[in-house]
């Protein structure tokens, strides 16, 4: 069975800039319609604020666990 996972990872973007996690005058319809859809972590948080280390380590891992569970 093949398996189909997205990362969707904004870069610098604040976790309160998004008008699915209560902000009272942005809008973001996109990340919103995607959030509904799927799976958020709203206590997850990164040791770095640029996207291109925490893409790495999320990315290796990911594709490390996609391997283990690949028949």
């Amino acid at each position: 069975m093949i398996r189909n996972v997205l990362f969707v990872m904004c870069d610098q973007l604040r976790w309160d800039h998004l008008s699915c996690a209560g902000h009272p005058h942005l809008q973001t319809p996109n990340i919103d319609a995607l959030a509904k859809r799927g799976v958020r972590f709203p206590y997850a948080f990164v040791q770095s604020g640029i996207l291109r280390p925490v893409a790495d380590v999320l990315l290796h891992r990911a594709l490390r666990l996609l391997a283990w569970l690949d028949p």
